[in-house]
């Protein structure tokens, strides 16, 4: 129940409910562009667009944390010996 609270709470403070976003552009904008109520700030994405996008991203970054983790534990292994 505590989870699914933060869960709403957070998901107003973004301007979501549900998957849904709940503010549109108003006419100044494009239509990519996503409002987070609680900074006063436009995004220039939309997080129902741009999925695709983002999942990529975050493969990349995923991979690219998981490699330097691996060089970065290389070269200490190597200074031991």
């Amino acid at each position: 129940m505590v989870s699914g609270a933060a869960t709403a709470i957070w998901g107003f403070l973004y301007g979501e409910a549900f998957g849904f976003e709940l503010y549109g552009t108003h006419g100044i904008l494009t239509h990519k562009s996503l409002y987070i109520p609680a900074m006063d700030f436009w995004l220039p994405i939309s997080r129902l667009e741009e999925a695709s996008f983002m999942l990529e991203l975050c493969i990349y970054i995923g991979v690219f944390h998981l490699l330097l983790g691996l060089i970065l534990g290389f070269f200490n292994e190597k200074g031991r010996h």
